[in-house]
């Protein structure tokens, strides 16, 4: 079998796999113009087009509405299920089932709320602290925390919220004595702080991981105890 043989029914076989073909056999996708003449009052094709959805059809996501159950839908027998961004976003996804976020039931659409009319984040850590503050009101006063102010001038070393606990995969921390939240709290200012480019980047005195790191508090962290010794948010709380 020659090169261009094998390459034609390799493509054939992952053509005959893929999902949205196999899906085609229970009807055809829905161009957009289609569902807007309905859902005009709920999607606004500008604001759509200009997410970062904008260059997916409504059915990339409403899987379930073809060109044969389309009249079901349309005359309110059939309601599509609830959107599956696991389809897309793998990598998201897996890190969200594994957080914090997941155990209390906090779905993507709870920060992600219009999935129409969402845009693309572009780094900008003051968005990453809307967001989070919206619901954790009990930590505003990051704001006014050094890292907050720096932040909020536009310095994107500072650290916010995610540089500490991610976007997606939060650590449930649990009691604030416990082996994993006494690590965390000493772990996720090493990132930074050991980064001795960065902090001379910003003038931060850089010493300090050195010297914790010499001392009897930082000799037990780097043993795996650090649950039995002062981390730094100790004492820069």
């Amino acid at each position: 079998m020659n090169c261009r043989l094998f390459a034609f029914v390799l493509l054939t076989m992952t053509l005959l796999m893929s999902p949205s073909l196999v899906l085609a056999e229970n009807g055809m996708a829905i161009a957009p113009e289609v569902c807007l003449e309905c859902h005009d009052d709920v999607v606004s094709p500008v604001t759509y087009g200009a997410s970062v959805h904008g260059q997916n059809a409504c059915t990339s996501c409403h899987i379930d509405i073809t060109s044969t159950t389309l009249d079901a839908h349309m005359e309110g027998d059939l309601t599509p299920e609830e959107p599956k961004c696991v389809r897309c976003h793998k990598k998201e996804t897996s890190e969200h089932y594994s957080s914090v976020h997941m155990l209390n039931d906090v779905t993507c659409a709870a920060c992600h709320e219009d999935i129409h009319a969402h845009t693309y984040w572009k780094n900008d850590k003051t968005k990453v602290i809307a967001k989070c503050t919206g619901c954790h009101d009990d930590h505003e006063d990051y704001i006014d925390s050094s890292h907050g102010k720096a932040v909020m001038a536009g310095n994107q070393d500072s650290a916010a919220c995610h540089d500490c606990h991610s976007l997606h995969k939060i650590e449930q921390l649990g009691d604030p004595n416990s082996h994993i939240n006494r690590e965390f709290h000493t772990k996720v200012c090493l990132t930074c702080h050991a980064d001795q480019e960065m902090m001379e980047r910003n003038g931060v005195f850089s010493v300090a991981v050195g010297t914790y790191m010499d001392s009897y508090h930082g000799k037990n962290f780097r043993l795996g105890s650090p649950d039995k010794v002062a981390g730094c948010a100790d004492c820069h709380t």
